[in-house]
């Protein structure tokens, strides 16, 4: 017969089995063991699963260190440990490299004696800071090395022992430089942007803003960098946020002419979403919407007054009428618009409007002079005295503008 008689546990909890087995006659009715056999049978079984489990789990970590020791001689970030006196205990080849020295050499020093002053003060700082907090901490810590000034994102992890003592602390650090770079260039090109800038995340937290964007809407862009959007902007604001809203809600850009209470102006807002957040981009539009409002309350003007209005150009086109000349030609704006300018007048005065609009491209007619023409209106001819104004752009002569008065 046969019997399994114990078992061990290895570091994993695997289970290793151990069998005694009984070779011979037994009676029937009797055990192959006595009692007193068995409790030895079951030590004896015990020990050597024991002794088994421990050279599995022996030879299960040496594996393990092996791996690990291939990843930390082949990775590129700088990996230590020291002690709670500062004394290395491990560090990796790109380490050694970094700070110029052999692995051996650097194993069982202390912080001191590896780096100088002030490296040596801040990063025994950092490892107090980390081993108080009692949990993983990140540091941004820059190094000058051949004179130039690298960057790295350290984390160092605390080690506890059985009882929740702390023994040692271990570091990850990662050389960013050339990010950082990428991310300096990246706020300066912002910065000498004639549009402000601002950068919100998935959280509606503001990340960014550059600082043309902040002066325009009179804000401080330290004030602003990390609060929430809704808060930041919560007075003045929200046909702004509705864009905002829109553009997150849709998945697609968004523009508004918006009016910001605080800095009393108007701004063109574009918002552009993606899967990471939104960047916002935005110019100060006040004097465009003002000069609109402006033109708006002239073309009112213009449409109610009494008499007429056209505006021509150098080719005697015309481009623009009021209401009053529509009206008194019965003809519709469209079929106005883009047409001769004389082909409004009767034959006979068809060579004075061209006349006229020539001497006014070269200064020999006076503006405000008066000219009186015949023009075919709806109910026959209408005679009328027009008043010209010459346009102007950029200096040189565009057109004209005529103001017809019934006579």
């Amino acid at each position: 017969g046969a019997e399994e008689a114990g078992g061990a546990e290895g570091t994993t909890g695997a289970r290793v089995a151990v069998t005694v087995a009984y070779v011979g006659e037994v009676a029937d009715g009797e055990a192959p063991f006595l009692p007193e056999e068995e409790r030895l049978l079951d030590s004896v079984a015990g020990v050597v699963a024991a002794h088994v489990g421990r050279e599995r789990s022996i030879d299960r970590l040496r594996a393990s260190t092996e791996r690990l020791e291939t990843i930390l001689e082949h990775t590129t970030n700088l990996v230590f440990m020291k002690d709670l006196d500062g004394r290395y205990l491990l560090v990796n080849d790109a380490f050694a490299e970094f700070v110029g020295r052999e692995k051996d050499a650097i194993v069982g020093e202390t912080v001191t004696a590896v780096h100088a002053d002030p490296v040596a003060e801040w990063v025994t700082a950092h490892d107090r800071e980390a081993v108080a907090a009692g949990e993983p901490t990140r540091f941004e810590e820059h190094v000058i090395v051949d004179g130039e000034r690298r960057t790295f994102v350290t984390v160092r992890v605390p080690r506890f022992d059985a009882d929740g003592e702390p023994y040692a602390v271990y570091g990850i650090a990662t050389d960013i430089t050339t990010q950082q770079r990428a991310a300096d260039e990246r706020a300066t090109l912002l910065d000498r942007m004639t549009d402000g800038f601002m950068a919100v995340d998935a959280d509606d937290t503001i990340t960014y803003i550059n600082d043309h964007g902040a002066e325009m809407i009179g804000r401080d862009p330290a004030a602003l960098t990390d609060a929430d959007l809704r808060e930041a902007f919560d007075e003045g604001a929200d046909a702004f946020l509705a864009a905002y809203d829109r553009a997150i809600e849709q998945g697609e850009a968004e523009t508004a002419e918006v009016y910001y209470a605080p800095a009393d102006a108007w701004y063109e807002a574009r918002v552009y979403p993606d899967a990471s957040g939104t960047s916002v981009y935005f110019r100060d539009v006040s004097d465009r919407v003002r000069d609109r409002r402006r033109l708006e309350q002239f073309e009112h003007i213009v449409e109610t007054v009494h008499d007429g209005v056209l505006v021509v150009d150098a080719g005697g086109a015309i481009r623009f009428v009021n209401q009053y000349v529509v009206d008194r030609l019965d003809r519709d704006r469209e079929a106005l618009v883009g047409s001769d300018v004389s082909s409004l007048l009767r034959p006979a005065d068809r060579g004075r409007i061209r006349e006229t609009i020539d001497r006014l491209a070269v200064g020999e007619e006076e503006d405000g002079a008066i000219l009186e023409l015949t023009v075919d209106a709806a109910d026959g001819p209408l005679p009328v005295e027009i008043r010209k104004t010459p346009l102007y752009h950029d200096g040189e002569f565009w057109g004209v503008v005529a103001v017809v008065r019934d006579v």
